[in-house]
């Protein structure tokens, strides 16, 4: 029997039937409950999201080789990708749609991470975004998106940056999450809760796409509505952001909505031009 199988859920160790949960905690632990070492953690894994229809065996014994690989998305398919269905607004569109979806009213902190499929793009409704903040989706009109676009939308520098990671350490990119930051505070939602409120308000994260890489690692992007720029950061430990001194969605002066805004990304990638990537 084998050491280890993929519920879709949790990796089973048959020695003393403990689990590990992948979407609490983090993705690959070095070792169950019992000691028994699971298989090399560098190795690519498949994500709850990517064997939820079956079930996985790894057998520890037959060592990294036997560990079932992801498919990794490297350069080369993004720089060839052909299925372009949209301008590069409907990734800011998607963030928006599926951040409401998962974002949790009474407790938006406490908000659970989604995994997006690979093999295939998701639904949502059409956005309407008139000049100015405000936008409504209609649910009578759906479209198509997939993180693979979003990612194959990005200028080369931007792409290799995301695809390849720090150094150029990692193959490519194996799934995409869209996640709270922790210790968040996203301004401008807030200011858009203020104006709007009936009730007490809430503290609102950010929500980023998580682009996973075949290495382990992991890079955060913040696609805008506006403009091409896309914020992003490394996943990773975040400090807590504090909101405004005058208060959730408040300014303390000149300088506010800015501060927040240029503090939200370390590195600024930016898309390509459709007409560019999809002639």
């Amino acid at each position: 029997m084998a050491e280890y199988e993929c519920t879709g859920s949790y990796v089973v160790c048959s020695k003393c039937a403990g689990s590990w949960c992948y979407v609490k905690d983090l993705p690959w632990y070095p070792s169950c409950w019992c000691g028994r070492p699971y298989p090399d953690q560098a190795a690519p894994v498949v994500w709850p999201a990517a064997a939820a229809s079956s079930s996985v065996t790894v057998s520890a014994d037959a060592g990294p080789a036997a560990v079932p690989a992801a498919r990794v998305y490297d350069i080369a398919f993004f720089s060839t990708y052909k299925d372009f269905t949209g301008h590069w607004r409907q990734h800011s569109a998607a963030l928006k749609w599926f951040r409401g979806d998962q974002e949790n009213a009474k407790d938006p902190e406490s908000s659970q991470p989604f995994t997006f499929p690979n093999d295939e793009k998701v639904e949502l409704p059409a956005i309407i975004h008139p000049p100015g903040m405000d936008f409504t989706f209609d649910e009578s009109k759906k479209v198509k998106w997939s993180w693979l676009e979003m990612v194959a939308q990005l200028d080369d520098a931007s792409m290799t940056h995301v695809v390849r990671g720090p150094g150029n350490s990692s193959r490519g990119l194996v799934g995409c999450d869209i996640a709270p930051r922790p210790g968040s505070y996203d301004h401008a939602r807030s200011v858009a809760q203020a104006q709007n409120a009936q009730g007490a308000l809430l503290k609102l994260p950010l929500w980023d796409f998580v682009l996973r890489r075949e290495d382990g690692s992991a890079i955060r992007v913040h696609p805008q509505w506006k403009t091409p720029k896309v914020g992003s950061v490394p996943d990773g430990h975040f400090p807590d952001v504090q909101p405004p001194t005058a208060g959730l969605g408040n300014s303390d002066g000149p300088g506010t909505y800015k501060h927040f805004k240029d503090s939200t990304s370390e590195r600024w990638l930016k898309f390509r031009p459709p007409v560019q990537r999809q002639s």
